[in-house]
């Protein structure tokens, strides 16, 4: 419950924290029970998005799909890869690489070169 620690800091602090649209004073006794409410009702909507994310996950994977981002390389990749390799050998300078292969960043290129 962050936010109750985050009351009990202002209170150390003498700082009042007041909601003027809920006519609430978070320091008094009745504000830090709203304060409490508010923070389990937050909790257990977590809870819940955490448990329908995984009946979700589990119920995608039971029909044969997988998350996340695919590994390795797609084939066009691999021929760009392999021709930046190539080139690399030949001794061409990253500008000529990129230039030639049709690689957009540096970066790319180099994790292609290692690839």
């Amino acid at each position: 419950m962050d936010l109750i620690f985050l009351l009990d800091e202002f209170l150390k602090l003498e700082i009042v924290l007041k909601s003027e649209n809920l006519n609430l004073d978070f320091s008094s006794t009745e504000g830090r029970l709203i304060a409490s409410i508010f923070g389990a009702v937050s909790e257990f909507e977590r809870h819940l998005i955490r448990g329908r994310t995984y009946a979700g996950l589990k119920h995608a994977r039971a029909q044969g799909r997988i998350g996340g981002k695919p590994e390795g390389l797609s084939d066009s990749a691999k021929k760009a890869a392999a021709k930046a390799y190539e080139l690399r050998l030949k001794g061409l300078t990253t500008e000529e690489i990129l230039g030639a292969t049709g690689i957009k960043s540096k970066r790319t290129l180099y994790k292609y070169i290692r690839y």
